[in-house]
């Protein structure tokens, strides 16, 4: 068994009614995440880095190096892109911009609607042979989870010479209220994710002030990893070992799609008018919808010709 069937309760649908019957069932408190190859693993861009022979000799080639200089680089050349202060005041917004740009981060790109999450388990056409997967996280359940574990951790180490101020602040944050801290806010965030010493590793949902359209239109959000020397799965695994929490894998579900499933689901989801058009607007998501819009018409074509 591998760490993501450790992690996730993974399942196979037969039909696409099926999973329209499984995806509207989830509330709220769920967000999701398509893959067009089952096979994909749940990593963000900062993880799939490869770097050359050359530079891993060097002892600043760590994830943690690389991340810092990325930031750095980015906020020293702000004003020539046109990027405002305010913007840039608030390292939730960067690491955001950074992520719609095409850099490498920390960040996962989520959705809140699970039929977008589903037009990207569908949406890559090299992949129409390959069974495709649809991730759903419960960010509530994991949000106190992660809650659990750092304050049980501040407790152990609010003396530590390194960090031990950080924990003391979210130890007080913590007496003050009865819910789990919403480590989305950007202060709390960046004091784990960025100010620790010792890292620790966790999944948390994250929220920029920064919103961009193409955000908008795909009801966007990221989850982040607390510790980015380690996987996305080492970070749920450990967050819930020393709790050993009964029904756990509940909140980490994989629903995997076999490819005969796929073309009713791609028909139905244009439908629905969730498309690269309504995805991605602007004149890359026309282009990329043209594929789709040749393939409709051939079989729409066809259909006319049968009745």
């Amino acid at each position: 068994m591998n760490l993501e069937e450790e992690v996730f309760k993974i399942s196979t649908v037969d039909s696409w009614s099926e999973l329209k019957e499984r995806l509207v069932k989830f509330n709220t408190n769920w967000v999701f995440r398509g893959h067009s190859d089952t096979a994909w693993y749940l990593s963000n861009t900062l993880g799939r880095l490869k770097l050359p022979p050359s530079v891993l000799k060097y002892p600043t080639s760590d994830m943690v190096s690389i991340e810092k200089s990325i930031l750095h680089h980015f906020e020293r050349n702000l004003d020539e892109y046109g990027i405002s202060q305010y913007l840039a005041s608030d390292k939730l917004t960067v690491l955001s911009l950074l992520q719609h740009y095409g850099a490498p981060t920390r960040l996962l790109d989520f959705t809140y609607s699970p039929f977008v999450a589903a037009f990207f388990a569908n949406r890559d056409n090299m992949k129409q042979d390959k069974e495709g997967a649809i991730y759903a996280v419960n960010i509530r359940n994991a949000l106190m989870r992660t809650d659990m574990l750092i304050r049980q951790v501040a407790k152990e180490n609010v003396n530590d010479k390194d960090d031990g101020e950080i924990f003391a602040k979210y130890l007080l944050n913590k007496s003050k209220v009865r819910t789990a801290i919403n480590l989305s806010n950007s202060e709390t965030f960046i004091d784990f994710a960025f100010n620790l010493k010792k890292p620790i590793p966790f999944i948390a949902y994250v929220d920029a002030k920064y919103s961009h359209p193409r955000s908008n239109s795909q009801q966007g959000c990221f989850l982040s990893v607390g510790d980015i020397t380690k996987t996305f799965y080492e970070n749920i695994n450990i967050q819930h070992t020393p709790f050993n929490f009964h029904g756990y894998q509940e909140d980490f579900i994989k629903i995997i799609i076999p490819p005969r499933v796929k073309d009713e689901m791609q028909r139905e989801l244009m439908q629905m008018n969730i498309t690269e058009v309504a995805l991605f607007p602007g004149l890359d998501g026309f282009s990329r919808s043209l594929y789709q819009k040749s393939v409709m018409d051939i079989i729409r074509g066809e259909d006319f010709k049968t009745g």
